[in-house]
C-alpha cells in the first residue's frame, strides 16, 4: 500500500511539474508574441521583464493620456494608470461644475465623490437652518443632521407639565421629510418602461413618445438583440465577454460600443469603449431598484423602478 501511495505521488509531482513548466513556457512564448506585436504598433518592450497583461496596461496608459491630452488634460502615463487619469478627470470636471452653482472644491484634495457629499451636507444645513435648527456643515453630515433634528422634535420639553394620567397625550410630531426642488418639470421628463413582453421578449417604451420603442429579444449564445420598433437600422447586440463582463455593441456602427463590468458591493460600470467621458454607475437601491449615475455629470441620473405586474420604471432624477 505504502509503495503504491508513493507511486501515485511521485506520478503526481512529476505531472504537476510538467504541467507547470509547460505553462510557464506558453506564458513567455505569449509575452514574446505580445512584445512583437506592440513593436509593430511603435511600442518597445522587453518580455524579459513585462508580461503580455503589464504590456496592454501601459499601451491602455499611454493611449489615455494621449486621448486627454487632447482635451486639454496632462498626465503622465510613467506615473498615473488610465484609471486614475480618468478618476482625476472626473474630480476636475465636477468641481468645475460646481463652481457653476457657487461651490469652490480644489479637486488636488477632494475627489468628486467628497465634493458631492459636501454640497449635500450644505444644503441639508440650509434645510434646516429654515426650520430653525442650526447645523455645522463643516462637522456634520447630512444624514447626522436628520438624526439630531429628529432627536430635537421627539424630545420632551423639561419646561412642559407631564400629562395627568387622565389627560390624553399628544402624539408626537412626525419628522418632516426634506424635499428639494427639481431641475426640470417632471412632466418634460421622459418616463421609460421596460415590460415582459410576449415569448420571453422584453418591450422597452416611452410614454411620452409612441412612436419610440423598441424591442429585446434573446438570440443564441446568450446574446440579447434590441432592435428598435420603427427604424431597423437602430439596433443592438448585448453578449457577454468575459469576467462577468458584457458588451453592448450597435449592430451598423462598431465605434458606438459600450461595456458593462461589475466593481463592489452590487455595483457595476457602463464604460463607452473610445470615449471614457461616457461612464455609468449602477448601484442598487434599498427597497429595490437601481440608481443609474453619471460619472462626469451629478445631475444625470435615473432612478429604476421594480414596476407592478413586472419589469421596471426608468425616471430622470433632476
Amino acid at each position: 500500500m505504502k509503495t503504491l501511495l508513493f507511486t501515485a505521488l511521485t506520478l503526481l509531482a512529476l505531472f504537476s511539474g510538467v504541467h507547470a513548466q509547460s505553462y510557464q513556457e506558453i506564458q513567455k512564448q505569449k509575452d514574446r508574441d505580445r512584445a512583437a506585436h506592440w513593436a509593430e504598433q511603435g511600442y518597445r518592450f522587453d518580455p524579459a521583464y513585462m508580461t503580455a497583461y503589464s504590456m496592454d496596461q501601459k499601451v491602455k496608459d499611454i493611449e489615455r493620456a494621449k486621448f486627454w491630452r487632447s482635451k486639454g488634460y496632462t498626465f503622465n502615463p510613467d506615473y498615473m494608470t488610465a484609471y486614475s487619469m480618468d478618476q482625476k478627470v472626473k474630480d476636475i470636471e465636477r468641481a468645475r461644475f460646481w463652481k457653476e452653482k457657487g461651490y469652490t472644491f480644489n479637486p488636488d484634495y477632494m475627489t468628486a465623490y467628497s465634493m458631492d457629499q459636501k454640497v449635500k451636507d450644505i444644503e441639508r444645513a440650509k434645510y434646516w437652518k429654515e426650520r430653525g435648527y442650526t447645523f455645522d456643515p463643516n462637522y456634520m453630515t447630512a444624514y447626522s443632521m436628520d438624526q439630531a433634528a429628529g432627536a430635537k422634535q421627539t424630545a420632551p420639553s423639561l419646561a412642559s407639565t407631564p400629562p395627568t394620567p387622565t389627560q390624553p397625550t399628544r402624539p408626537l410630531a412626525k419628522l418632516p421629510t426634506p424635499s428639494y426642488p427639481r431641475m426640470t418639470s417632471p412632466a418634460l421628463e421622459p418616463q421609460i418602461t421596460v415590460r415582459p413582453y410576449y415569448s420571453g421578449r422584453v418591450k422597452i417604451e416611452n410614454e411620452l413618445d409612441p412612436l419610440d420603442s423598441y424591442t429585446a429579444r434573446k438570440t443564441y449564445g446568450g446574446r440579447v438583440r434590441i432592435e428598435h420598433d420603427l427604424n431597423p437600422l437602430e439596433s443592438y447586440t448585448v453578449k457577454p465577454t468575459w469576467g462577468g463582463r458584457t458588451r453592448i455593441e450597435h449592430d451598423l456602427d462598431p465605434l458606438e460600443s459600450w461595456t458593462s463590468r461589475p466593481t463592489y458591493g452590487g455595483r457595476s460600470r457602463i464604460e463607452h469603449d473610445l470615449d471614457p467621458m461616457k461612464s455609468y454607475t449602477v448601484k442598487p437601491r434599498f427597497g429595490g431598484g437601481y440608481t443609474i449615475e453619471n460619472d462626469f455629470d451629478p445631475l444625470d441620473s435615473k432612478t429604476v423602478r421594480p414596476r407592478f405586474g413586472g419589469g421596471y420604471t426608468i425616471e430622470d432624477d433632476y
